[in-house]
């Protein structure tokens, strides 16, 4: 029996033109999406009438085929309504994404070594001109267990005593010593730490070396209302490929969206594939 694909057969009904009963199966996408560039042109194809029912249930059917069907396990899946205002906001929007938009982050999971023992860290990356019609991906954070520098003890004794100028600040010795773990207690007030700086010191000195990208994803923040993101697909289906693999609803302005996206509570509200 084949697949039937129920998320695809709603949208193309939805509109009176499409009304009507069809199967939806592998062959429903001519080929894969094997580039993020097709991801992009099939993300963004649009009808020449646009104002024509029939014009805008395809624009629907186009973003909706882009969804990894294997997330929607039936009809009654609720993640198949969020996915619906999803594709709403996108059309009702006339929304298009484009390669140098600031908006989309490339999150690249890194297998790593660090002074020869394996350590992973996420980098994200975003496009960034430079010149007329000239783009570069550029680092604009880094994350891992490695940057983690909280203090593990809150004494208030842990500080340089005031009359360490007396001894020449001989207990400096000591800070670094016996209490690694803690030396950001010994900082000012207003201090604040970066991990790309701390990044760029490691690989600098090489004690950090990148041995491979295991993982990678595109977070999308465009779309009124929702961030989505789409991962690699690899299998014997037309519907493989790069395809909306997460999505979840936008949290309250002021977030830093794509963080929260993929460490904070984006992560376990995101609708996913399995």
């Amino acid at each position: 029996m084949r697949k039937v694909y129920l998320f695809v057969l709603y949208v193309m009904c939805c509109e009176v033109a499409f009304a009507q009963v069809m199967i939806l199966s592998d062959y429903l996408q001519e080929e894969r999406v094997g580039l993020v560039d097709e991801f992009f042109e099939r993300f963004n194809k649009r009808d020449t009438i646009a104002c024509d029912s029939v014009s805008i249930a395809q624009r629907k059917l186009d973003v909706a085929k882009l969804f990894d069907f294997t997330m929607f396990t039936s009809d009654k899946d609720p993640r198949i309504a969020q996915a619906y205002a999803l594709i709403d906001s996108v059309v009702d929007n006339s929304l298009t994404i484009s390669y140098d938009d600031s908006d989309w982050t490339a999150v690249a999971r890194c297998k790593c070594s660090l002074s020869g023992k394996p350590v992973d860290i996420d980098l994200f990356l975003n496009v960034e001109q430079r010149g007329t019609g000239m783009y570069k991906w550029v680092i604009s954070s880094v994350y891992g267990k490695l940057f983690d520098t909280a203090p593990i003890s809150n004494s208030p004794m842990l500080m340089i005593m005031p009359d360490a100028h007396e001894t020449n600040f001989m207990e400096l010795g000591e800070v670094t010593a016996n209490q690694p773990e803690n030396i950001s207690r010994f900082m000012d007030k207003d201090f604040g730490y970066d991990n790309r700086s701390v990044f760029v010191y490691l690989v600098h000195s090489g004690k950090l070396k990148i041995q491979h990208v295991e993982d990678l994803e595109f977070v999308f923040t465009q779309v009124p209302g929702w961030v989505f993101s789409i991962k690699y697909h690899d299998r014997q289906s037309s519907n493989s490929g790069w395809l909306i693999s997460q999505f979840v609803p936008k949290p309250a302005a002021g977030e830093s969206l794509v963080e929260w996206y993929v460490y904070g509570h984006g992560k376990d509200n995101r609708s996913k594939s399995k």
